[in-house]
């Protein structure tokens, strides 16, 4: 699957599922993300968060983690030409008999340059395709209190953020 989106960047982007030509980027992307996240704990004074986040976030996405989702199908990478500007790691969670279907949205980052130009929003929308085409009914996704800019984005797309941590989108 492809998907072309309308957005703001000058160049054509795609949105592709993930495959393991990606993983280095998508590594790369991640990386500048927990490296942004925690400098702005520590520049801000969070000290107590900053050592808590220090301890347990992973500095990189490891092999074994990539290849889970891109085995999943649902996953992608926002493309102009071959660069990733960004990703989605989604998995299906597990449904017993008439329980709804349901996506998790584990992880979405754009990279610093292309943000606030509509690749969140084509990733987010090619996984709400990807659920339409699957029967999907429902994505939850988890957020960091520390993330406004998550937050709007979640909210732009559809979902019902009920607090800081939990965003709903149904269909």
């Amino acid at each position: 699957m492809v998907f072309v989106p309308e957005i703001k960047l000058k160049q054509k982007l795609q949105i592709k599922p993930l495959k393991t030509i990606h993983y280095r980027s998508v590594d790369g992307i991640y990386r500048g993300v927990v490296k942004e996240y925690l400098d702005e704990l520590q520049t801000s004074g969070r000290q107590r968060e900053f050592d808590r986040e220090r301890a347990t976030i992973s500095r990189a996405l490891p092999l074994k983690e990539l290849e889970f989702y891109a085995k999943k199908g649902c996953s992608f990478v926002a493309l102009i030409g071959r660069r990733v500007l960004g990703f989605i790691l989604v998995q299906p969670l597990g449904w017993v008999g008439s329980a709804p279907r349901t996506l998790w949205l584990e992880y979405i980052a754009v990279g610093r340059e292309h943000r606030y130009q509509g690749v969140g929003l084509s990733l987010l929308s090619a996984v709400k395709s990807y659920a339409r085409q699957h029967d999907i009914q429902s994505m939850l996704a988890t957020l960091n209190v520390d993330n406004a800019a998550s937050r709007v984005l979640l909210t732009k797309s559809g979902f019902d953020v009920r607090d800081w941590m939990i965003a709903v989108y149904s269909e």
